[in-house]
């Protein structure tokens, strides 16, 4: 492989120390939640931060906890995942409460002493299943049904008995949060706030249980709860515990008041991304020589129009420039760049590598490469109906036409009465009429009528693939 002469790195550690470094938007649901929980009369409220894995939902949690700091808010950063190896989600809600309020010396404090009284009482009466006996109820059936006489009269009242200390306990409990509560708004003019994030990763047991631990035991006025999630997820795991036809978004829908979901704008992720890794300096150096078959400005443009036609995750863009910094630094600045080819293919060594391993090998033609980076069914999120960013456009259709040419030079190898209209001009025709789109006509019509160009598209394989084997630890290829 060729030395880089541009200082690129490998691999993304993208921390953002605040929102003013976000490019994406993610601080107006912040403001969003801010608002809402400032308006809320002092009532309980618990909201969710409902978005897929890889959409950023850790890295707003820690962007807006420095907000938060910097408006006044006392507030409980707690991470379920690190703690479900605990048995009991109480023990860690309390757990992180007693880290905030211990080490303070204001006027809450008494408070909080009290909540840590109440809790020790309740633990010690309801232990095991507190949550449970707090909503279902203590009484053992199955074990008064086999006593007789006397002693299932002794063993009703004996249930009964601890079923009210609970019910007592947890009242008291309750009472003496709410009342830490309302002293943490009086200090600070805001509700205490916990922020509860990965959910969706803790044993099935433990996310369910700490769920209902929030609603029946947290539910308190100038309290209020933030939940970061993936719905989708955590949905499989109420199923895991209730079976695989329970409703499990329903019931989800049950424990939030309201739900968000961070935005998406992978595009603009991908540049802000690109440049944060020091692709921006290779970029501009390939961008300064002219070549007809692209730059590293071009290869940029199409990984932006992948990205919202697939509506990449974060981290899955950050995957795919960590890949496509491996392939810059084995060009360079001075070898050819076929930025309609060069993305898909590292697109799809992150997503689909056996694809691309079946692609290289022969086993793969590329219409099969187009169907599966460039589909159909998801480009109107390219074309949408305000139009859209014509160099994007000039990504797609170029990448379709050369993709389809390596498909027609290798036909033609096979049946030389095979021409370029017979075979390539039919599958243009059908894709172009299926999408709909006239104003990729222009770009259609000029590749069809400068056949010349495409010599150099089998060369781009055969570049591509030495790239790929040269760095087939890095890809799994």
């Amino acid at each position: 492989m060729e030395t880089n002469d541009i200082s690129i790195q490998h691999s993304t550690h993208r921390q953002l120390d605040d929102f003013e470094q976000d490019e994406i938007g993610v601080k107006k649901i912040a403001d969003v939640i801010e608002f809402v929980v400032r308006n809320l009369d002092s009532k309980p409220f618990v909201v969710g931060l409902n978005s897929s894995w890889g959409t950023g939902k850790t890295e707003f949690l820690r962007m807006w906890s420095k907000q938060l700091n910097k408006n006044g808010w006392k507030f409980v950063a707690f991470n379920s995942w690190e703690n479900d190896f605990v048995q009991d989600p109480l023990v860690c809600l309390l757990g992180e409460l007693g880290k905030v309020f211990e080490a303070e010396q204001k006027s809450f404090v008494p408070k909080w002493e009290g909540v840590k009284e109440a809790a020790g009482f309740l633990l010690r009466k309801a232990i095991p299943g507190v949550v449970k006996h707090a909503t279902v109820g203590a009484i053992d059936v199955e074990g008064i049904g086999e006593a007789v006489g006397d002693a299932a009269e002794k063993a009703t009242e004996k249930a009964i008995e601890t079923h009210n200390n609970i019910k007592g306990s947890l009242n008291d409990f309750r009472a003496k949060l709410a009342v830490l509560a309302e002293q943490v708004k009086e200090d600070t003019g805001h509700p205490l706030l916990i922020v509860v994030d990965e959910l969706d990763r803790c044993r099935p047991s433990f996310a369910i249980e700490m769920l209902e631990a929030i609603k029946h035991l947290f539910e308190v006025e100038n309290l209020v709860f933030v939940l970061a999630y993936d719905g989708d997820q955590l949905a499989c795991s109420t199923q895991a515990i209730y079976g695989s036809n329970f409703d499990g978004k329903s019931y989800l829908r049950r424990f939030f008041n309201l739900e968000l979901q961070l935005p998406r704008n992978p595009a603009v992720f991908l540049e802000g991304e690109a440049n944060r890794m020091g692709l921006e300096d290779w970029v501009k150096a390939t961008s300064s020589k002219q070549r007809f078959c692209g730059t590293g400005a071009d290869v940029i443009t199409s990984l932006k129009a992948l990205a919202i036609v697939q509506q990449f995750e974060l981290r899955t863009i950050q995957r795919i420039l960590t890949r496509f910094s491996v392939v810059a630094a084995g060009l360079g600045t001075e070898k050819h760049i076929y930025s309609c080819v060069l993305s898909p293919i590292v697109v799809l060594s992150v997503v689909q590598p056996r694809l691309v391993n079946q692609y290289f090998s022969g086993d793969r033609t590329s219409s099969a490469l187009i169907e599966a980076v460039w589909p159909i069914e998801k480009m109107h999120r390219l074309f949408p109906a305000n139009g859209s960013d014509s160099t994007m456009t000039w990504a797609y259709a170029s990448s379709i036409f050369f993709f389809t040419h390596l498909d027609f030079v290798e036909r033609q190898r096979n049946d030389r009465e095979v021409t370029w209209e017979s075979f390539s001009v039919p599958i243009l025709e059908s894709r172009k009429m299926h999408l709909g789109f006239e104003r990729l006509n222009s770009a259609f019509d000029y590749f069809a009528d400068n056949q010349e160009t495409f010599h150099w598209g089998y060369n781009a394989k055969i570049q591509l693939q030495s790239l790929i084997e040269g760095s087939s630890e890095f890809f799994g290829t």
